[in-house]
């Protein structure tokens, strides 16, 4: 089980390209959080324009949906292998 501050921590390793994907393959949570007015309308069409959700944001959804949650850990440790292997090689 990932505590909540260590999901800060890895939400914190994400970068802008990577919240755009949460986005794109996660759209139907950011809408359900929008018709229950966990955030605004305007904040949900910018995401679907492009813009990257704030941390804040994505730990808010990944408290909504646990397969979320799942993607974002999955990132961040695939984003950690790829940085140990650089370093292993050099």
């Amino acid at each position: 089980m990932v505590s909540k501050e260590d999901l800060q921590f890895i939400v914190s390793i994400l970068d802008s390209s990577d919240k755009k994907e949460i986005v794109k393959q996660f759209s139907y949570v950011f809408k359900e959080m929008m018709e229950e007015k966990i955030i605004s309308k305007p904040w949900y069409y910018k995401m679907m324009k492009g813009y990257a959700p704030s941390d804040e944001l994505i730990l808010k959804a990944c408290e909504v949906n646990g397969r979320l949650k799942e993607w974002v850990i999955k990132r961040a440790v695939d984003k950690a292998n790829r940085v140990l292997k650089i370093v292993g090689s050099g």
